[in-house]
């Protein structure tokens, strides 16, 4: 994955660098220079963004990012639920 690729997968997330990096457990400054290939990026790290932007379905791997949407919604709704009190 180039830092191109990884740019457009976090644009049309709609997430900021920030907000990726919060994702990924990194400082911002690594998912910029990631994505200026100032710094490579590995084939972990590639998996960790496309997690994050919703691109990468365990158990099914780089799916096309409407095809994830719903996937990932799931998850997000389910952590949302487990932190509630019933």
């Amino acid at each position: 994955m180039s830092g191109a690729d990884a740019r457009k997968l976090r644009e049309a997330r709609g997430l900021s660098q920030a907000q990726l990096a919060g994702l990924l457990g990194v400082a911002p400054n690594t998912v910029a220079r990631r994505e200026r290939g100032e710094l490579p990026i590995s084939r972990e790290s590639e998996i960790a963004i496309r997690f994050a932007c919703g691109n990468y379905v365990p158990g099914r791997g780089i799916v096309p990012a409407a095809a994830a949407e719903g996937g990932h919604s799931r998850t997000a709704a389910a952590s949302r639920d487990r932190g509630r009190s019933h």
